[in-house]
């Protein structure tokens, strides 16, 4: 099947910092505002969760070490209770444009760190920075404030991540920390996401990107203006 971009639901739209955008968890719901549109025309990201992600269709990958780094990343915060509430906060500090985001690990016998879907897939991220910084993704931000609703909080550079220990009912559990900045891209365009997604080769990627990304690709991190 052959997509035809410009038909894309996202192509024409774009997240901007401090609004807010319906979640259904539905891409086939025609007022979606997340995934229907990221979708790129065969998959969308996952509705549920604090890590989601697309995949590449076309872009391979077998080259690589690691074979399943995605083209952008979607962390959600949840202000609301949920069926995946966790015993941390994340924390959202937008006068200095930096979130402090937390893994997806809990207590669970015989499980470490990166046994959990989420931490495994930050890891595999992380581990490719300095290596291959041309597949380095850019995280996406949201908080969930109401059922159905999510604001937009920027599109970030993760900085930095470390292993904290923390207690879940009681129980020592070891968890990974996300520092990211907030990067001046605003708004930010879905066609760009999507163009990611759907990029042929890995040398496209940095073509797509905006240039504010590329910079902050070679440590030029420019953080977010007024809003």
């Amino acid at each position: 099947m052959t997509v035809i971009f410009e038909k894309l639901s996202g192509f024409d739209k774009s997240f901007r910092v401090g609004n807010k955008y319906t979640d259904t968890s539905m891409w086939t719901e025609e007022n979606d505002e997340l995934n229907k549109w990221l979708h790129n025309g065969s998959k969308t990201i996952a509705n549920a969760g604090g890590i989601r992600y697309q995949t590449y269709n076309k872009i391979d990958l077998t080259s690589y070490e690691t074979k399943t780094i995605p083209p952008y990343m979607i962390l959600m915060t949840a202000q609301i209770n949920t069926e995946f509430d966790n015993p941390w906060k994340d924390n959202i500090d937008m006068d200095n444009r930096i979130i402090k985001f937390w893994g997806d690990a809990k207590y669970k016998a015989k499980k470490n760190v990166l046994d959990f879907r989420g931490n495994k897939k930050i890891f595999e991220i992380w581990r490719i920075k300095n290596k291959h910084p041309e597949l380095y993704p850019p995280f996406l931000h949201f908080t969930k404030v109401n059922i159905g609703v999510v604001k937009f909080n920027g599109v970030c550079f993760l900085k930095q991540v470390d292993v904290r220990k923390f207690e879940d009912k009681l129980n020592p559990v070891e968890n990974l920390l996300l520092i990211l900045e907030i990067l001046d891209i605003n708004p930010v365009p879905v066609k760009w996401l999507l163009g990611r997604s759907l990029a042929k080769d890995v040398n496209d990627l940095k073509k797509i990107n905006p240039q504010v990304f590329n910079n902050a690709l070679q440590g030029n991190l420019k953080k977010l203006k007024a809003f």
